[in-house]
């Protein structure tokens, strides 16, 4: 991966962590949009990252990288735009959703096709 800042190419941990920056850069962009439209209330950027053993198998632990935006409108229905990266020892999974809430739970408004990389069966 080359970087934007030159035509060396990047280490892998650097490229890792400048994807992820991408990723919660341009989800504080949709989170800015969203907020000022006039329709919303309140708009919310979340990014957070994990480590957790899958309860399925003791000995795979997973790494988990979230970020989304939330999004509550004057008629009080709320929506949230999700991007989940996430590594355990089989490889990468990259998960995405735009989802609406409620009173029932959340419920996808728009499906996009899962990425999986390496031998990631999940």
């Amino acid at each position: 991966m080359k970087s934007d800042r030159g035509d060396k190419a990047e280490a892998p941990e650097s490229a890792l962590f400048d994807m992820l920056v991408n990723i919660n850069d341009h989800m504080k962009v949709i989170r800015s949009n969203l907020a000022s439209n006039p329709v919303v209330v309140a708009a919310t950027s979340v990014c957070d990252v994990m480590r957790y053993r899958d309860p399925a198998s003791e000995e795979d632990m997973r790494y988990y990288f979230e970020a989304y935006v939330e999004a509550e409108t004057h008629t009080g229905e709320m929506f949230c735009w999700s991007l989940d990266v996430i590594l355990t020892s089989l490889g990468w999974k990259f998960q995405r959703d735009i989802a609406k809430q409620t009173s029932d739970g959340a419920y996808s408004v728009r499906e996009f096709e899962d990425f999986a990389f390496g031998d990631l069966m999940i």
